[in-house]
């Protein structure tokens, strides 16, 4: 019984980071990330592995932009956080876009110091954290389809929703967190089809 609970805690709190690897329980039921999101195994490989060359190619300018938080989800990319200038931002958009992977970018940069003060990076981390656990626990939601980012109390998120009702539940789940000042979803439906993205880059 009590190897049952450590299991079960385990996997609950792997289940919180995006980067949850599967586990083993019983008769080889499969507990965690991989087994509960709706993209398929080669799709998340292949989003880890666009998000890796982004990050590289972005810390390599050494200009800050390795600050910038980056999720990827089915190809569509999130770009959250702060530039210097106009030109840093297109510098960005440039770069995101020539790696392999990439079908869709989502420009959430802003204009501004890249440097968050300790009190706003932790503030901004406990929401993130306090979003997946709330979003984990509820019932009507598949919340390891939901990658989640915040900056300056802005909560944005990105993945697949079962429904329309499990997205607007989720949306409030997070706009009802303290601290919260907005929720920008991102978040597709699941028999919608993705939609691919033009650029002139």
């Amino acid at each position: 019984m009590r190897l049952t609970y450590l299991l079960l805690t385990t996997a609950i709190s792997l289940s919180l980071s995006s980067c949850a690897p599967a586990l083993l329980v019983g008769g080889g039921a499969i507990v965690g990330g991989t087994a509960l999101q709706e993209r398929t195994l080669g799709t998340q490989i292949n989003d880890k592995t666009t998000w890796g060359k982004i990050k590289s190619a972005l810390a390599a300018k050494d200009k800050g932009y390795s600050d910038i938080n980056i999720e990827v989800n089915e190809g569509r990319v999130l770009l959250v956080g702060n530039v210097k200038t106009p030109e840093d931002r297109l510098e960005v958009l440039k770069i995101v876009w020539k790696q392999q992977g990439v079908s869709e970018v989502i420009n959430e940069l802003q204009f501004g110091d890249n440097e968050q003060t300790i009190k706003g990076l932790a503030t901004d981390g406990w929401i993130t954290t306090q979003v997946k656990s709330k979003l984990l626990f509820s019932q009507n939601i598949k919340s390891m389809n939901y990658n989640i980012e915040t900056i300056n109390k802005v909560v944005y998120l990105i993945g697949i929703a079962q429904n329309q009702k499990e997205l607007d539940e989720a949306t409030d789940v997070a706009s009802r967190i303290k601290y919260v000042e907005k929720v920008v979803s991102y978040v597709r439906l699941k028999d919608s089809k993705i939609r691919k993205t033009k650029h002139d880059l």
